[in-house]
């Protein structure tokens, strides 16, 4: 069977087209998103756009550490599994599992930020 993704036969630019090159549009449209927000963040108040700096470089060091082990790096490692071991559903679960325990973590540590941010965020009248 004639694996698309093995990293030890297949062309360079092949591969840099299957594997780089979506993960590189994701990228880009997530800091396009990133610029559109900080524009109209800071059409509110400078407060807004203040806590959207604050903000976007932990969001840049999550998104950092989960695009490490991100979902397409589970998928590549599950697939490279599934053609070994052939337990389809076994692994899909185990991925789903992985993946959610990975944003869930995140979306706590945010979440987290956000409660400590507020407790010692100042009013307008300050």
């Amino acid at each position: 069977m004639d694996n698309p993704y093995d990293l030890t036969t297949r062309p360079i630019p092949q591969l840099i087209m299957k594997l780089a090159v979506p993960s590189s549009v994701g990228f880009f449209f997530n800091t396009m998103f990133n610029v559109v927000d900080t524009y109209f963040g800071g059409l509110i108040s400078t407060q807004a756009l203040a806590a959207l700096s604050l903000s976007l470089s932990v969001f840049f060091m999550i998104i950092a550490i989960i695009s490490v082990i991100s979902i397409q790096e589970l998928t590549f490692q599950g697939m490279e599994l599934m053609s070994a071991t052939y337990l389809t559903f076994e692994i899909w679960i185990t991925i789903t599992v992985l993946y959610f325990v990975l944003t869930f973590s995140c979306s706590l540590v945010m979440r987290y930020l956000e409660l400590s941010m507020q407790k010692h965020s100042y009013s307008a009248a300050d």
